[in-house]
C-alpha cells in the first residue's frame, strides 16, 4: 500500500511539473529552439575539415617539373586553382579578400634546384585563421612529399600508415555532434531543474509544497524526473538531426544510448 501511494505521489507531482513546464510558451521556445539552432550551428559552422581550398599560383619556373607538381596539387579533390600570376603582388589581393586561402610560389630556378637534389617552394597562407592556415600548409606538404617520392622512385625504409576505423575521413562533425548530444542533455537538465525551484520560489508555492503529505524524497525525485524526460526528448531531436540530416552513422544499441 505504501509503495502504491509513493508511486501515486510521484505520478501526480511529475505530471504537475511537466504541465507547468510546457504551459509557458516562452519555456517551450527555450526548450526547442536552442537544440535546433545549436545542432545546425555545430554541424555547419564548427567544421574544421578543408573540403574546398581555393589557391593561387605564381610559377616563375614554367618547367615540366613545376607543371607536374602543380598538377599533383590540382589533382587533389580538396584544392582548386582560383588565380594565377607572374608575381606575388599579382595575386596577393585575392588573399587579402579571402578569395584564396593559399598562394603557391615556385621559384625560377626550381628545375635546377631539383637537379641538385633539393628544391624549395614558398607557401603563403592567410594567417587570419591560424588553424586553417596550418592545415592547408600541411596538406600541401604531404602532397609535395608524395610527389617527390613518386618522381625519384625512392622508398623510405620504415613507413607509418595511420587509419581511423570509426572516422576514416577525419570529419570533424562526426566528433562534435555526438558529443553535443551528451552536453545538451546535461546542460538542459540542470537548467530545467534549477528553473523549477526558482519558479516555485517566485510564486511562493515551494513552502506550500513542503507542507503537503509529500516526503522530501518524493519532492526531490519529482523535481528531477521531468527535466530528465525533457532532456531525453531534446537529445532525441538532436539525434535525428545528427543521424539523418548530417548523415553521421550510428552503430550500437538505442536502448544503451538512451539508458
Amino acid at each position: 500500500m505504501n509503495i502504491m501511494l509513493f508511486l501515486r505521489h510521484l505520478f501526480f507531482l511529475c505530471q504537475k511539473e511537466l504541465i507547468s513546464t510546457f504551459s509557458d510558451k516562452r519555456m517551450r521556445i527555450q526548450l526547442i529552439m536552442p537544440v535546433l539552432l545549436q545542432g545546425f550551428l555545430f554541424g555547419y559552422a564548427a567544421n574544421y575539415n578543408l573540403e574546398d581550398i581555393p589557391y593561387a599560383v605564381v610559377d616563375a619556373s614554367h618547367s615540366s617539373a613545376s607543371r607536374s607538381f602543380l598538377a599533383s596539387v590540382e589533382g587533389s579533390p580538396a584544392f582548386s586553382c582560383a588565380a594565377a600570376g607572374e608575381r606575388v603582388t599579382d595575386v596577393t589581393p585575392a588573399l587579402y579578400n579571402s578569395d584564396v586561402l593559399l598562394i603557391i610560389v615556385i621559384p625560377g630556378d626550381f628545375d635546377s634546384q631539383l637537379a641538385k637534389g633539393t628544391a624549395a617552394i614558398e607557401l603563403i597562407t592567410d594567417g587570419r585563421n591560424p588553424m586553417i592556415a596550418g592545415m592547408t600548409a600541411r596538406y600541401v606538404t604531404a602532397i609535395a612529399s608524395t610527389w617527390s617520392l613518386q618522381r625519384t622512385g625512392g622508398k623510405l625504409p620504415v613507413t607509418v600508415e595511420s587509419r581511423t576505423w570509426f572516422n576514416p575521413n577525419q570529419l570533424s562533425r562526426w566528433t562534435f555532434l555526438p558529443s553535443f548530444l551528451a552536453m545538451i542533455a546535461f546542460v538542459q537538465v540542470m537548467f530545467l531543474a534549477g528553473l523549477s525551484i526558482a519558479r516555485e520560489r517566485e510564486r511562493g508555492t515551494f513552502d506550500q509544497l513542503l507542507v503537503t503529505p509529500l516526503s522530501p524524497t518524493e519532492i526531490l525525485i519529482c523535481k528531477a524526473t521531468p527535466p530528465v524526460l525533457v532532456g531525453l526528448m531534446q537529445s532525441m531531436m538532436l539525434f535525428l538531426i545528427v543521424r539523418f540530416w548530417f548523415g553521421v552513422p550510428f552503430a550500437g544499441s538505442f536502448v544503451t544510448l538512451f539508458t
